[in-house]
């Protein structure tokens, strides 16, 4: 008897779960809304959640997909999740730019309480994001850019002692690994006013817990998923994306950073001394509320996961693509040195503004390997889909699937050859204005675009002026990208060798 009962449940759990994915995976054949064949339990997803992609490439996949079928949109299911692929530029433009008061958000998971960190402007909706990003923006104007600099040209010096010490060992250098603790060491200045020593030392404090935010397992992959797919659940379970260790030190840093300055009446040009400043102005102007110090945390964090993941990126694939392309670089090396000439030999903010070919050599390398390589909204309030029959409810995720955009071939003949010569002001000009979004587009596009830029500017300039790169037979090729990491990341470590020159 207890037999029969046991399977009659079993039987029970088992329809539920049938009719439950039946269920969800006809939301958009209802809508007439066109879509390839699901996996149990993935959905779509299978080859992320599997950690056989990542979830750049396979949403790029998908794009492509579509293209090929001349479709402008196609329904995808991340397991039981309904998500709008969009891949039609006019309506990605749409969706990011015209009518942005319908998809204002991105679909996040943020929960202040139980993961302080999750509150970083990136992540915040509504009102909010809105208060916030307006107050942070301040951090991120060309004066401050200008006043940042001497950051960027003191860390570079570092950056070139030790790829002499490359040289003398006789080895390659890990540009992958460089290149990130220099991105560590010059963000961690910036945001949080101390000193990483990511390149000098590899086990500093900072490094140990900045890199551990970064780490994730198939446990994290399948906790980000599960963040998708029923945020609700998650909030309610007190779920946190980020250690507790990790959140900890973070905001003790900027608790004793801010205390230290406010108490010995210290001032730096950085991000946290702008927060502070904020925090201060909300005490003493009626209708302002005073910023926490777990508010300035979360936005430090932001400003250090976003740079981190942006300039470690673009760096390391710039200098991949330019030891590969010898004529580019030469090109650029001359350029610099003929710049660098007409400024007293000094590489100076107004100096770097004078080098176009270095911006086309950093737009490319963006365009083959764009750090963020999906960008994601939340329609906010039911829209129709333009030039469709398409109405989009509100709660509905939206994907753009930035790394096919970038190499599609409508845009970029021979996408897989890196060309700078794609983003001189003719060639731009002639373009959609959404085939180029590594920092996204419209309202909520990247606030520390600036920042990144001038950072990989600034290491680019000064690498080149005094060392040749080529590549090391240490390196594996194809280039294939960590399919457990959020951002576009190379699965391997990348191997230059290193000259004077």
């Amino acid at each position: 008897m207890v037999l029969v009962i046991l399977l009659a449940v079993l039987l029970a759990v088992v329809a539920g779960l049938v009719l439950y994915f039946k269920n969800a995976w006809s939301y958009w054949q209802k809508r007439g809304v066109k879509v390839p064949p699901v996996t149990f339990p993935y959905g779509h997803a299978k080859s992320y959640m599997t950690q056989k992609k990542s979830l750049h490439v396979m949403y790029a996949d998908f794009y492509n997909e579509h293209k090929m079928k001349k479709l402008k949109y196609g329904g995808f299911y991340f397991s039981t999740l309904p998500v709008l692929v969009i891949t039609d530029n006019d309506l990605i433009r749409r969706v990011l730019v015209k009518d942005f008061a319908s998809f204002t958000d991105r679909p996040m998971y943020v929960n202040e309480e139980a993961d302080p960190l999750s509150g970083m402007t990136f992540n915040l909706k509504g009102q909010k994001w809105r208060n916030v990003r307006v107050k942070v923006s301040e951090a991120y104007t060309s004066d401050n850019m200008r006043m940042m600099f001497e950051t960027f040209e003191n860390h570079t010096k570092k950056l070139g002692e030790l790829m002499a010490q490359c040289i003398r060992d006789k080895r390659p250098v890990d540009v992958k690994d460089t290149f990130a603790r220099f991105a560590m060491d010059t963000i961690g200045t910036a945001g949080f006013g101390v000193e990483c020593n990511g390149l000098s030392q590899q086990d500093s404090e900072f490094r140990k817990y900045a890199m551990k935010a970064f780490q994730r397992d198939l446990f994290g992959v399948l906790k980000d998923a599960l963040m998708r797919i029923c945020p609700g659940l998650m909030f309610r379970l007190k779920a946190t994306l980020i250690p507790k260790d990790v959140s900890d030190f973070f905001i003790k840093l900027v608790g004793d950073v801010a205390t230290y300055r406010e108490t010995n009446k210290v001032t730096k040009k950085d991000l946290i001394q702008l927060l502070i400043e904020l925090r201060n102005r909300g005490r003493n102007v009626p209708g302002e509320s005073e910023m926490t110090i777990n508010e300035m945390a979360a936005q430090c964090f932001g400003f250090f996961s976003a740079g981190f993941d942006t300039a470690t990126t673009a760096m390391t694939f710039c200098f991949f693509e330019l030891s590969r392309n010898p004529h580019a670089q030469e090109t650029l090396r001359a350029e610099i040195r003929e710049v660098l000439k007409k400024n007293d030999s000094k590489i100076t903010y107004n100096a770097i503004m004078q080098m176009p070919y270095l911006d086309q050599c950093v737009s490319e390398a963006l365009r083959m390997y764009p750090p963020g390589g999906l960008l994601v909204r939340q329609c906010t309030q039911t829209y129709r889909l333009p030039g469709t029959n398409l109405t989009v409810e509100k709660g509905t995720q939206i994907r753009i699937p930035l790394l096919g955009v970038h190499y599609d071939p409508e845009y970029y003949p021979e996408p897989y050859k890196f060309d700078p010569e794609r983003f001189s002001p003719e060639n731009k000009a002639a373009r959609h204005p959404c085939a180029w979004m590594p920092f996204g587009e419209g309202p909520r596009n990247c606030l520390g675009m600036r920042f990144g830029l001038m950072q990989v500017k600034v290491a680019v300039v000064a690498m080149l002026n005094q060392f040749r790169f080529t590549l090391n037979e240490r390196t594996k090729l194809p280039i294939t990208f960590d399919p457990k990491s959020l951002s576009l990341k190379s699965e391997h470590d990348i191997f230059l060798n290193v000259e004077k020159c």
